[in-house]
């Protein structure tokens, strides 16, 4: 494989299209909100306390509460990571014996969901 055609490759996980993209992931990374909390990295490690608390003078799931548009990209994103994670997991593991599974955890619980 050439340079080229690897970068493609690396590419084709940003689409939307695709299982297992990292499409909505990507675009939460790189929203002005998510990263501003990186610039006060030194702060964390000097205190130990959170960066986004100080970039946002709140926590990361207040700040979700207060600005419904990023909720709903950040449990988007989840739920399509949870998803990819999920049909591994069941792959995985023999859960024939389970009566009751709980997803705990962000998004929107897909986990739970029926599959057909």
């Amino acid at each position: 494989m050439c340079w080229a055609s690897g970068w493609s490759a690396f590419g084709e996980m940003l689409r939307s299209d695709l299982p297992g993209s990292v499409h909505r992931g990507a675009i939460v990374a790189s929203e002005e909100w998510h990263w501003r909390a990186y610039g006060h990295f030194i702060h964390s490690v000097r205190t130990g306390e959170p960066g986004f608390r100080q970039a946002h003078g709140c926590g990361f799931w207040e700040y979700l509460e207060r600005h419904p548009q990023a909720a709903a990209l950040v449990n988007d994103s989840i739920s399509r990571a949870a998803s990819f994670i999920a049909a591994a997991f069941v792959r995985a593991y023999d859960l024939s014996g389970i009566g009751r599974l709980v997803d705990v955890g962000g998004g929107h619980g897909v986990l739970l969901q029926p599959t057909d």
